[in-house]
């Protein structure tokens, strides 16, 4: 077997959907070309480096963590008895709605799987093992971000069943994504409990009936990218952007953002995963995309302007 091994995993977007979907409407995400980079190094190391965009944090293997718990898991699923070091590195913000831990375990599991078995893991390996670490982090996920790091592409995603359908791109035209990151740091687990806390506190007939509405929302913005038709797209991305804020995903950092994209020329915009911090994406004619990338960089955020990973 190899000394040492190489993998990667991409990030994710939640185009729409997001929240509704733990409450069985569709959603929409696709895999972005921005990646979480691994390397598993059979030397009886025994710990785990992760670098993150702004520092970098080690862990011995023999500490209990949420990270090293997950690690040790995978070393007795493929018996390892020395155990391994790895190194992992973020080229994306964590806690910000991208799918880092995802990420994590999708890039986690292929290098355990191609180090000690010689093979690339099966989608099925890998669903099976993300799907135990997302669990430990975020109590009760949809499975959206694991199936869009997996699968790649675009997918439209419904919990208890998976990837309805794919695409390898988006049919924009000359619009492009954005995505700023806002630089506040949230817990997804947190602001899931919270929204389904107001969800639940609506009479049923009203609960029923939103989440009813955001899965026509999000079905009529499938047809609309499907058909290349960027003004119904938009029309639905901004329709989700009203929706979330009623049940209280943003606060005032998300809403600057989001107001700042519309006043630059996007068609439209809005928050991206769980909400209440990370990222917001904005729909933007490819002219203006280095305006509003400088206007947002000169204010210290983060820009990405991401392409779609298939």
């Amino acid at each position: 077997m190899a000394s040492f091994v190489k993998a990667s995993s991409p990030a994710k977007l939640i185009l729409m959907g997001e929240h509704f979907v733990v409450h069985n409407s569709h959603a929409i995400s696709t895999a972005l070309d921005i990646h979480v980079d691994g390397i598993i190094i059979d030397d009886g190391g025994g710990y785990i480096e992760i670098e993150y965009l702004d520092h970098t944090e080690r862990y011995d293997l023999s500490i209990d963590n949420i990270i090293t718990r997950f690690i040790n898991f995978l070393c007795k699923e493929y018996g390892v008895d020395r155990k391994p070091t790895l190194k992992i590195k973020y080229n994306f913000p964590v806690s910000a709605g991208l799918g880092s831990s995802a990420s994590f375990a999708t890039v986690a599991t292929k290098l355990f799987h191609k180090m000690y078995t010689g093979e690339d893991p099966s989608k099925h390996v890998i669903y099976r093992f993300g799907s135990i670490f997302e669990k430990s982090v975020h109590g009760n996920p949809s499975g959206i971000d694991l199936s869009t790091v997996v699968e790649g592409g675009v997918i439209l995603f419904k919990r208890g069943v998976g990837v309805k359908d794919r695409m390898e791109s988006l049919n924009l035209g000359d619009t492009n994504i954005v995505v700023v990151d806002s630089g506040v740091k949230r817990s997804t687990g947190k602001l899931v409990s919270h929204v389904t806390y107001n969800l639940n506190s609506l009479p049923d007939r009203i609960r029923e009936g939103l989440i009813d509405v955001v899965d026509s929302v999000v079905n009529h913005a499938w047809s609309s990218i499907r058909r290349g038709d960027i003004k119904s797209f938009s029309e639905a991305v901004k329709s989700n952007h009203y929706l979330l804020k009623y049940i209280g995903v943003y606060n005032k950092w998300l809403d600057r953002i989001v107001d700042d994209l519309i006043e630059l020329g996007a068609s439209a915009a809005k928050v991206t995963g769980a909400g209440g911090g990370g990222c917001v994406y904005g729909l933007v004619d490819k002219t203006l995309v280095m305006d509003v990338k400088r206007y947002f960089a000169d204010r210290g955020y983060r820009v990405y302007t991401p392409k779609i990973y298939f």
